[in-house]
């Protein structure tokens, strides 16, 4: 199943990243990011085990101006892939 999260769901969200990354992100970084309102979090789970999770940003999809701004964790430069070239 995959439902929908909110920064109440913080500290679920930083031990499901620490889980993947040497370098995970905080419950408190976590709950920041969420407070952009075009921030959306999905979380996959069965019945009571959550799997895993994925956060977006909808800029074009709520009309937001995107604010470019580095996420905790996250390399200053990106490398940008083929396909993303072609978007």
């Amino acid at each position: 199943m995959i439902e929908a999260a909110g920064a109440e769901q913080a500290e679920l969200l930083a031990a499901l990243h620490a889980r993947s990354f040497d370098k995970p992100w905080s419950a408190a970084e976590i709950a920041k990011l969420m407070e952009n309102p075009a921030v959306f979090v999905i979380v996959s789970r069965t019945e009571q085990v959550r799997h895993g999770f994925a956060m977006a940003w909808a800029f074009k999809m709520m009309g937001v101006e995107p604010k470019v701004e580095e996420s905790p964790g996250a390399p200053a430069e990106a490398p940008v892939s083929e396909g993303e070239k072609k978007v």
